[in-house]
């Protein structure tokens, strides 16, 4: 025989007794033993989490009163989404708390319930859960970028390589140039200008987060003389092994 008992109060103490009654006959028997326990703790609300960096995550809830602290669970996903066991991060007794350790670029999953402690024993409340809560990363900025050879009309470029990206992003004087694979250490920049500056800019990125920008300023080569034309000639018949004045155009 089973019974259920509504319209309970959370983080409450109840005695119960049962009793026994035919009512054909009208006879009621004794009461039995009392028994107590303790109605479970109504879970925390607004649970919200925010990177703090990229190794960093704080949570803040919603204060319960009457209670003696809340724990915090967190857990991560591995790279094929299989979540993996929950750790406990600690007994909190503010609502709000710093997980640290973590690894950026992961999916995490963050469980946290109060708790309040009875004659009778420990009563928890339901746990609040915020599931695969991405954590960003913190991608660096591309070192050694430069330049390793300048012509009237290209530049070629080259830069270090770090770790934790999906791939770069390249700038010519402020505009997305091309987007190119974790892979590339290199590029060659064409059709370009001879004689003028440019400031080009390079870029890491990892998922939908983008580093902070390497720029540089070049300046092509000069093209080579392709014609001269004397604009101005001496008023004089010229003669060998004499220097002589002239003006000139050259082109381009």
């Amino acid at each position: 025989n089973s019974v259920v008992l509504n319209s309970l109060y959370a983080q409450k103490e109840y005695s119960v007794k049962i009793v026994a009654k035919n009512e054909d006959v009208g006879i009621t028997g004794p009461n039995s033993a009392a028994f107590t326990f303790n109605t479970a703790l109504a879970g925390i609300k607004n649970l919200k989490a925010e990177a703090n960096s990229a190794t960093t995550v704080k949570l803040t809830w919603d204060s319960l009163g009457g209670v003696d602290a809340y724990q915090v669970f967190y857990a991560k996903y591995d790279p094929q989404g299989k979540l993996g066991s929950f750790e406990k991060f600690g007994n909190i007794k503010t609502n709000s708390c710093t997980v640290d350790g973590l690894f950026s670029g992961s999916d995490y999953s963050f469980k946290v319930r109060a708790y309040t402690r009875t004659p009778s024993g420990t009563v928890y409340s339901e746990y609040t859960v915020i599931d695969k809560f991405f954590l960003p990363v913190s991608v660096v900025k591309i070192s050694n970028f430069k330049y390793t050879n300048v012509s009237n009309n290209e530049i070629s470029l080259s830069w270090s390589r770090p770790s934790n990206i999906d791939g770069y992003k390249l700038y010519v004087d402020g505009k997305l140039k091309d987007t190119l694979g974790r892979a590339e250490t290199t590029y060659r920049l064409t059709g370009l200008t001879s004689g003028q500056t440019y400031k080009i800019a390079i870029s890491a990125y990892y998922k939908d987060v983008e580093g902070e920008k390497t720029e540089i300023s070049v300046t092509t080569q000069s093209g080579d003389i392709q014609s001269v034309t004397i604009t101005k000639k001496p008023t004089s018949t010229l003669k060998p092994k004499e220097t002589y004045q002239l003006e000139v155009s050259v082109s381009p």
